[in-house]
């Protein structure tokens, strides 16, 4: 099994972090690491939401289809991500590989990305950046 859990906030030298660990049961670890993460500017901190799991979701989901390992992200994740992913996004990769396989994905439970995020008060640096009126 595929374990996400303890997720985490924190500035380091200018950057903000938002990391998780990884863990592996049931197989030897194929991996070196064991976090993930991902880094802005401190100034840019706010855009990480550190209530929900959603930007560590799809690795460990795609691995798991590969290796044959079910996946639990020990927190919460988007109820339309959970959805898309038992839905859509592992239909898609069953059917693009031979050397995937369905698995079983289980969560804690479901929050929003109310505290942070992209959308957490960035929606004019947003605007600036893409064309059309997407984000209305």
């Amino acid at each position: 099994m595929f374990r996400l859990s303890n997720l985490k906030k924190y500035t380091k030298e200018g950057w903000c972090y938002l990391g998780c660990d990884f863990d592996v049961t049931e197989i030897k670890n194929p991996f070196q690491e064991k976090t993930m993460w991902v880094a802005v500017e401190e100034k840019n901190a706010d855009m990480l939401a550190d209530n929900v799991y959603d930007p560590f979701v799809l690795v460990p989901v795609i691995l798991g289809m590969y290796y044959k390992q079910d996946v639990h992200i020990d927190g919460n994740i988007s109820p339309r991500l959970y959805h898309n992913v038992q839905h859509y996004l592992m239909n898609i990769f069953d059917r693009f590989s031979d050397h995937t396989s369905p698995i079983q994905f289980t969560v804690n439970g479901f929050d929003t990305v109310t505290r942070g995020g992209v959308f957490g008060g960035h929606r004019d640096l947003l605007r600036r950046r893409f064309s059309g009126d997407y984000l209305r």
